[in-house]
């Protein structure tokens, strides 16, 4: 057995197993380098369900604000968070992984089993068909063991490269929201208006301005309370 035979069948396994996230990844990540975005040290996903509440707010207040960019980026960013964490549950049990999926499409482990299989459904076996079940059976196992050492390190290094780099651009996206959606917010009277105090300045408001003053109107240690705590902490 080579073992550079092994390494080329389980990355083919993993090249199918991440293929659906592959032009999301590439794509996502050239977007960032050619246009130069900033990428943020802070966790801006846990702001989506408070950006998307607001959004949805203001739309209510004054819909020509929400223009087609930043719809489309909200889009985006909720469908990119729908991908990760799709992607991070299928690719969580890798020891699942390995015996239900891998295991079923290695043409090396398909014939195994199947002699296996063959030998252990007939009937009355001789002495040399029950030597060679028993070989057999020894033979499967430790292919499995050496299969699932190289399988785990290389199926670890492909699922951290594609959720940290769907993190990476989820999380610079995030960032373009919050920041695109205040200055739609800015531009409309009408809003304003009703963000009148706010600020102390009266000049466009933010999302660390607008989540303090939220933190004032609403119930103390409730659950909305302690999410709009951890949202602010991203701005500190």
């Amino acid at each position: 057995m080579n073992i550079n035979d092994v390494e080329d069948e389980i990355y083919g396994f993993c090249n199918l197993f991440f293929k659906d996230i592959d032009p999301i990844v590439e794509d996502g990540i050239a977007l960032i380098n050619d246009n130069g975005l900033v990428q943020p040290k802070e966790n801006y996903r846990v702001l989506i369900e408070y950006l998307s509440t607001t959004l949805n707010h203001f739309k209510n207040l004054d819909y020509s604000v929400i223009d087609e960019t930043l719809k489309k980026l909200h889009r985006d960013v909720l469908y990119l968070d729908k991908v990760y964490t799709i992607k991070k549950e299928q690719a969580s049990n890798i020891e699942h992984i390995f015996k239900h999926k891998f295991l079923n499409k290695s043409p090396l482990f398909i014939s195994l089993s199947a002699n296996i299989l063959k030998l252990k459904n007939t009937n009355n076996l001789s002495d040399e068909e029950k030597l060679s079940y028993k070989k057999l059976m020894r033979e499967f196992q430790e292919l499995e063991k050496i299969y699932y050492e190289v399988f785990q390190k290389i199926f670890v290094e492909d699922r951290t490269y594609f959720l940290n780099a769907l993190l990476v651009i989820l999380n610079t996206k995030t960032f373009y929201l919050d920041k695109l959606l205040w200055k739609q917010v800015c531009t409309s009277e009408t809003i304003m208006k009703t963000l009148k105090g706010v600020s102390k300045t009266n000049k466009c408001i933010n999302s660390k301005l607008y989540l303090g003053h939220r933190l004032n109107i609403i119930i103390p240690y409730s659950k909305d309370y302690k999410y709009l705590q951890k949202c602010l902490k991203v701005y500190k």
